[in-house]
């Protein structure tokens, strides 16, 4: 079976969204009845195998923001983008006239679903798969201008010649329902890959005589820190709190320890490589998760992608009410204790991407296969 894997902005780094892409990719080159093939625009040729490059100049190159897996603060639909004056003739010119029994194509960006489309059409025994990281004209936060009305005929027309639909989120499904009932959707969540932890973990040496928790990652916009301070006065097992915060040193910490007044029971650790940063999860006590109060998770947004390294690292999390309240509607968890307006909980899913991929995606290959 010859899989085409579509995602034209890629990073062997590994940020955010691209994770994602890179665990779907291994699981397919791991598959023993897939073969492969990934067409992209920036990679490394001896990361994966059989790669498509498509060499586009840098100046038509989409600025690699757009491999967050944060939703977009965009407020308007473009029709047209850099990618259509080369990565997409490009891209038909190497494809269209190839035989691959399953396009896989990832978005964002949009014009990936554009080339699957366009293969499909030549092409309409191919199964199609679209995947959405982030939703595109269905998102909430852009407004409906001509431009998006446009394009959301075309969205709209490119899912109803998908074989299968992949969201990372029920929200997310919720919302493509809503335009269109009939369509096979599966939900895989952004579970991360058993290679993401297959790292030697070792002690950080912290005292036990302190319960340690731990916040993992930058403080984005609507997430408040202040929230925390309330924390610090209870105690957990009978120990006293110390919380620490990993992730950027920029302005946000200036002002988190300005808000923090320099308490000797919160310790700044800056920014840590990757490797370092699940480490730094697997040696404290409990997480705590921060969100932002106005996420429309109803709509597929708002649920924190660390949320899946959290239940894979150390699955003791703290959040407040509201957190829990949005977080039901995604995952399975279980309340363990409530210290004044806080939870600990655990999520009761803790698979890995490769499992839910084989579980939700295979069923589909039985007749290519």
């Amino acid at each position: 079976m010859k899989v085409l894997y579509i995602a034209k902005s890629y990073s062997q780094i590994g940020l955010g969204g691209t994770r994602r892409i890179k665990g779907i990719a291994e699981y397919f080159e791991n598959h023993h009845k897939c073969k492969l093939h990934f067409l992209t625009e920036n990679t490394e040729k001896n990361k994966i195998k059989n790669v498509i490059l498509i060499n586009t100049p840098k100046f038509l190159r989409d600025s690699n923001k757009i491999l967050s897996s944060q939703q977009t603060k965009t407020k308007s639909v473009k029709l047209l983008h850099k990618g259509w004056f080369y990565f997409f003739p490009a891209s038909l010119s190497k494809i269209l006239f190839r035989k691959f029994d399953v396009i896989y194509a990832t978005s964002p960006v949009f014009l990936n679903l554009i080339i699957a489309l366009i293969y499909k059409l030549f092409h309409p025994s191919c199964f199609m798969i679209i995947e959405y990281r982030d939703l595109y004209t269905m998102n909430p936060s852009f407004l409906r201008t001509f431009s998006l009305i446009i394009s959301q005929k075309l969205e709209l027309f490119i899912l109803k010649k998908t074989n299968l639909i992949v969201t990372t989120t029920n929200g997310m499904k919720n919302k493509i329902q809503s335009f269109l009932p009939n369509l096979q959707i599966e939900v895989i969540p952004n579970y991360i890959t058993y290679k993401d932890y297959n790292n030697p973990y070792f002690s950080l040496g912290f005292n036990k005589n302190y319960f340690h928790v731990g916040y993992i990652g930058s403080i984005n916009t609507g997430r408040d820190p202040s929230e925390i301070l309330e924390l610090l006065d209870h105690s957990i097992q009978n120990k006293k709190i110390i919380f620490h915060f990993v992730g950027n040193s920029t302005e946000q910490e200036l002002i988190i320890k300005k808000k923090f007044n320099e308490r000797s029971d919160v310790i700044f650790h800056g920014i840590v490589s990757r490797k370092e940063s699940l480490n730094f999860m697997h040696n404290m006590d409990a997480l705590y998760l921060i969100m932002n109060p106005d996420s429309h998770v109803s709509d597929g947004y708002g649920i924190p992608g660390k949320l899946f390294d959290y239940i894979a690292l150390k699955n003791i999390i703290i959040s407040k009410e509201y957190c829990i309240q949005e977080i039901e509607k995604e995952i399975k968890i279980e309340i363990l204790q409530k210290i004044g307006s806080y939870f600990i909980f655990e999520a009761k899913e803790t698979c890995f991407l490769e499992n839910v991929l084989a579980q939700k995606i295979d069923k589909y290959f039985k007749d290519i296969y």
